[in-house]
């Protein structure tokens, strides 16, 4: 039997993964050597994993590689990330009277990532003009101040997050939350962990098809010796706050509703 280890993974996600495909030795963590593939749920589990010199081929899941590389050649990466277009439909949804879409992306990328930035948001911006959206760029330096994203609330109705884990982590989310919020906007978050802490709203792959999309890597992986190319999970749902969306005075429509995660 394939024993895979699971790295970052939450408890519940491992008893699903063992439950779903019990011919897989599924391990949080596991200190043995003979563990086949590992998976890191995050970018510090991958981390850890290369500290730990694992010889063994990584599959990481992150919602982004533009600021993390693989460091090896037979690693490879599931993306979780929601596509950018899909946020900033999204926020029309949340708020249709909104004309001014801000998204939040980072200022300080090297110049060819910076160019390859500007080119994506311009094209953003030009395929949702028709739709009566103007797509309002906001660059800011991390970490992001309480003033930075005070001044820039000033040029939009609704903020849109970047999937850019610099800008947006666990040690930025409480203010940037706190501002949004203080200045009567609302954020959609880059994750599930921004909408539980107060972002109104995401689009996220739902828990059972980054499941059955992480079974199908490591079965695929079983047959070929091969973990492939990273590729993007292309199923997203909604993911809502209605007690946020409330008190921001934002009307959640039913159709809306029907199609979240719940």
């Amino acid at each position: 039997m394939t024993r895979v280890g699971l790295w970052g993974a939450p408890s519940a996600v491992v008893q699903q993964l063992r439950s779903t495909q019990p011919q897989i030795d599924w391990q949080a963590e596991p200190l043995g050597a003979d563990t086949q593939l590992h998976i890191a749920w995050h970018a510090d589990a991958y981390d850890r994993l290369l500290t730990a010199e694992k010889r063994e081929p990584i599959l990481l899941l992150i919602s982004s590689l533009t600021q993390r590389n693989l460091a090896r050649a037979h690693d490879s990466a599931l993306l979780w990330g929601p596509p950018l277009l899909q946020q900033v439909r999204l926020a029309r949804r949340v708020m249709p009277l909104a004309k001014r879409v801000g998204v939040i992306a980072r200022q300080g990328l090297d110049r060819e990532a910076q160019l390859s930035q500007a080119r994506h948001l311009e094209t953003l911006a030009a395929g949702v003009r028709s739709e009566g959206i103007t797509l309002v760029p906001l660059l800011l330096t991390p970490p992001i101040s309480a003033r930075a994203l005070a001044e820039a609330s000033e040029q939009v109705d609704i903020f849109v997050a970047t999937n850019d884990e610099v800008l947006f982590n666990r040690d930025t989310a409480k203010l940037i939350l706190l501002t949004a919020y203080r200045h009567q906007k609302a954020l959609i978050g880059p994750s599930p962990a921004f909408v539980s802490a107060g972002a109104v709203a995401t689009m996220a792959v739902p828990k059972s098809a980054l499941i059955a999309e992480l079974i199908a890597r490591v079965e695929h992986w079983q047959k070929t010796g091969r973990l492939g190319e990273p590729k993007t999970v292309e199923q997203f749902q909604p993911l809502l706050n209605p007690q946020v969306a409330r008190s921001l005075g934002l009307y959640l429509t039913p159709d809306l509703l029907r199609e979240a995660q719940p």
